[in-house]
């Protein structure tokens, strides 16, 4: 970002806007080296729970971190985000384990490593090609359906760990799995019907073993708890530090086996592994190459564009080149055994929390996990495993949480049906599957809203193609075809982006700036808009007319409310759209779906 265009963010604001490299390391080392040291405490004890729920050894979440921190903080285009290890991504990492190994965990762990060198590869080419606008692409709805449906699948997983038992098979029996674990508490798969989980009650109670569920008990507590109870403290002293520090000795009393506690190897030289790229070319590598790059760019794209609006300076991240330094980094940590890695939403706001300025605080986080493996590894090797699995519930409910859906319900009843789609698609199918789902259900309903203003020039024709191509791609899911259900559940998107003609026309004149739109102006077609929208001159008075758009779909009145604030901000212009009184809101949400 140029001093010019920073300039007015700063001068209301904290001070100068801080130096960059190795001039922002002099000037701010006292600032980020301290919010590097918390964020360690915070991701170290996270990237091992991470790395364990995603069926990886605990060293490659660590691994991780590092090279995010200390390869990514340098080559990145944001200024405060953290990279890591993320609980979004475990689902992800798990199905690669465990599909490509075909049982054989180490197998799998090796060949997901080759598809985590992929997947970077191409975030590098999308990145160069400037992909960065890729966010543009996805409604708020399916974005939330996706993250919540990895919630319920990290809490549904890791309370089995909790309570000490090991749960198996698809998603549907663990979820129905639950109630058995909190009467079968070590040594038992989870399973049963209900009414074998009510007989078994009085018996579990006389034979329970309660360990494991005491250590993932006390961890759930102080994750609530602690920064509620002495949040001036958690600032600096963050919860999942404190579970270490209680859970550890709690361990030690109760003389837990070695198989309920972390290993990781005690010479660091053997953390390394490195990828088999025998499978790189199967229909199942390449289906999670594809879930990799598009929801780990996803969620870093966001991210970044989150902790601009957080950054007390306002300073702009730039996004084609995160990505591109996230494909530097993902390779790099997926060649020496590391796990994909995103800019991590929750870190990065705790960073700027407690005062970072610069990437350097990335960059410390990073090489503090380097010391403390290095050199103090057999005390990760004391950690119990309920205790990093009790953490994980915690962070999956709030990946779920409630607000969540009561927010996207006020938007629209619609847009609730997207996000309800999506996260059962995500937890009962695929992660994949759920996207594609949620973005068909929501392409369908913009046809139907937009009337005749598609390609086919006809609603039930683009219906019937749209519905066809996802039909058959769900036909070849079910028959474990998974490139062809890849193919054909992609074509609706892709029919999604080209259907609709979205219409547009910039006229300058003096300070003002007028942009008229035509025909349906929906999320698919942001990309677009979006990059029309970042080529305007700044500081002008910036009309945006949409008199004769037959739709403004929620998600790009979100865009324009996000953009206006972006536009003010950083060039002292205005933006205000006209036209909005012919158009009918589809629910009392201020940012509804508008129709003509």
């Amino acid at each position: 970002m140029s001093q010019d265009s920073t300039a007015a963010a700063s001068s209301a604001g904290p001070g100068p806007v801080p130096k960059d490299y190795l001039a922002g390391l002099k000037e701010n080392a006292r600032f980020d080296l301290m919010s590097g040291m918390i964020l360690f405490l915070i991701a170290l004890p996270l990237s091992l729970a991470i790395a364990i729920a995603s069926g990886v050894p605990a060293i490659a979440g660590v691994l991780t971190a590092m090279v995010g921190g200390m390869v990514g903080a340098m080559l990145g285009g944001s200024h405060v985000t953290i990279n890591g290890a993320a609980a979004g991504l475990i689902v992800i990492v798990l199905g690669a384990v465990t599909e490509l190994g075909g049982g054989d965990p180490i197998l799998g762990y090796k060949l997901a490593l080759a598809v985590g060198v992929a997947m970077g590869v191409i975030q590098i080419i999308m990145g160069l090609a400037k992909a960065g606008t890729m966010t543009n692409l996805f409604p708020f709805s399916v974005v939330e359906g996706m993250i919540a449906g990895i919630g319920v699948i990290i809490m549904s997983k890791q309370i089995h760990v909790v309570l000490g038992v090991k749960a198996g098979g698809n998603m549907l029996a663990v979820i129905s799995a639950i109630p058995n674990s909190f009467h079968v508490v070590l040594g038992v798969k989870a399973g049963g019907n209900m009414l074998a989980v009510i007989s078994a009650i009085p018996n579990s109670f006389i034979n329970m073993a309660p360990q494991s569920a005491i250590i993932g008990a006390t961890a759930i507590a102080i994750m609530i708890l602690w920064p509620k109870l002495f949040a001036t403290i958690a600032k600096f002293v963050p919860a999942p530090m404190v579970i270490m520090m209680v859970t550890i000795p709690m361990g030690i009393f109760m003389g837990l086996d070695a198989k309920l506690l972390v290993n990781v190897p005690l010479n660091f030289a053997d953390s390394f592994v490195f990828p088999d790229f025998s499978q790189i070319t199967s229909a199942t590598s390449i289906k999670y190459i594809i879930t990799f790059v598009l929801v780990g760019s996803l969620e870093s794209l966001l991210t970044a564009a989150a902790m601009e609006k957080k950054d007390p300076w306002k300073r702009r991240n730039n996004m084609n080149r995160e990505l591109w330094s996230k494909g530097v980094s993902n390779t790099i940590s997926s060649l020496i055994g590391g796990i994909p890695m995103i800019a991590e939403v929750v870190r990065s706001s705790t960073n700027i929390m407690v005062g970072a300025r610069t990437r350097w605080s990335n960059f410390f986080h990073g090489f503090f996990m380097l010391v403390f493996v290095a050199g103090l590894p057999w005390l990760l090797n004391m950690i119990p495993l309920a205790a990093l699995a009790g953490m994980l519930c915690v962070i999956g409910f709030r990946l779920a949480h409630p607000n969540i859906w009561i927010h996207i319900s006020h938007t629209g009843k619609d847009e609730l049906v997207f996000m309800v789609a999506t996260t059962a698609g995500v937890v009962l199918i695929d992660l994949l599957v759920g996207v594609l789902l949620g973005m068909w259900l929501s392409i369908a309903m913009n046809a139907i809203r937009a009337g005749k203003e598609n390609r086919f020039k006809s609603v039930p024709l683009f219906l019937i193609v749209h519905a066809a191509l996802f039909g058959i791609g769900i036909y070849f899911e079910l028959h474990h075809n998974a490139l062809m259900a890849m193919l054909f559940m992609l074509l609706p998107v892709v029919l999604g982006i080209v259907g609709f003609k979205t219409n547009f026309e910039v006229k300058e004149s003096g300070d003002s700036v007028t942009v008229a739109f035509g025909g349906p102006v929906v999320y698919t077609s942001m990309i677009q808009v979006r990059n029309m929208l970042d080529k305007l001159p700044g500081g002008k008075k910036v009309v945006i007319d949409f008199s004769n758009a037959g739709l403004i779909d929620h998600t790009v009145r979100e865009k324009f409310s996000d953009f206006a604030a972006e536009y003010a901000r950083d060039t002292g212009g205005t933006v205000t759209q006209t036209g909005l009184e012919k158009h009918t809101a589809t629910c009392h949400h201020e940012l509804a779906s508008l129709v003509r």
